[in-house]
């Protein structure tokens, strides 16, 4: 060996090959006839007559590397490997639902999403408002597209009534499909969304109410009986002129129970209703329908008698 590292004729240098990952490796010279290919593993050495080589250096799970290497002292090329990226897409029937990864490598995005990644295994979480979540295990070693089919989130619903056996009516114009009905007690499962219900029962006002259903709800309605209303009209020529509190004093009983006016609200049935005012009283009966409005006139009038 001369100083600087030059050779004698007929003498070699040493090349060392090394690699971040075991690899093997692989060497050649073309400009030299009948050169036969070097091969082996990292750490490789090889004792090599001084010259242009092309070394190559392979290992499974990452991308190739190929160097040149003008050999004319003891030299060390090392190599660091990458690993071969491979491309995985994920598509959902919901697009834009939340993509999210954990194993050999972390990423997030949104259907559809496709990234160039690590070969290895991974858990793939995808979510949507209003969805059930999923989740799946995937082996990455080529190219993979993975498709999630996401089906809607459902919540319980329960409605009841202080009426057993009400009418109840569910719509989501939103929802295709979510038109319900059925009597108290009603239970249901339904997809998240804004319903509209309605409790009905005879001889009571209907209600409807709306409800943005985010959970599983019981929802309550308190029926209030449909009444009719009774109005007495007291003539003023009827009234003692010399009594101020004259209108005060006519009193108003249905089946035995005092009004607290001369209007009141009562429930659809037959009633017998009294006027009473001093010692005069005078009573009729009616049968009341709801929604109705009936109007009471006592008339007072002398009949001479000869």
């Amino acid at each position: 060996m001369l100083p600087g590292g030059r050779s004698r004729r007929g003498s070699t240098f040493q090349l060392t090959v090394t690699a971040n990952v075991r690899a093997s490796v692989s060497i050649t010279n073309p400009a030299v006839k009948g050169f036969a290919s070097l091969t082996g593993n990292t750490t490789f050495v090889q004792a090599l007559a001084p010259g242009k080589y092309t070394v190559k250096v392979t290992a499974p799970g990452y991308t190739p590397q190929t160097k040149a290497v003008d050999l004319s002292a003891n030299q060390t090329v090392d190599f660091q490997l990458q690993p071969a990226l491979v491309r995985l897409k994920v598509t959902s029937n919901v697009n834009g639902s939340l993509v999210q990864f954990s194993g050999a490598g972390t990423a997030s995005g949104n259907a559809p999403f496709q990234k160039d990644m690590i070969p290895g295994n991974y858990t793939v979480s995808i979510s949507a408002n209003g969805y059930v979540p999923q989740s799946r295990a995937v082996n990455l070693q080529t190219a993979q597209n993975v498709h999630f089919n996401l089906e809607k989130a459902t919540v319980s619903l329960n409605i009841t009534s202080n009426v057993s056996g009400a009418k109840v009516q569910i719509s989501n114009p939103a929802v295709k499909g979510s038109a319900s009905s059925g009597t108290i007690p009603f239970q249901k499962n339904l997809v998240l969304g804004n319903y509209t219900i309605t409790v009905s029962a005879g001889g009571y006002v209907s209600q409807t109410k709306s409800l943005d259903l985010t959970r599983d709800t019981n929802f309550h309605f308190d029926l209030k009986p449909a009444m009719g209303t009774v109005q007495v009209m007291v003539a003023p020529d009827s009234l003692n002129k010399s009594d101020i509190y004259a209108r005060d004093k006519i009193q108003i009983i249905d089946n035995g129970i005092e009004m607290e006016s001369l209007s009141f609200q009562l429930r659809p049935g037959q009633h017998t209703l009294q006027i009473v005012s001093g010692g005069l009283w005078t009573q009729t009966t009616i049968n009341i329908e709801a929604g109705k409005t009936y109007t009471l006139q006592p008339v007072l009038s002398l009949k001479v008698i000869q």
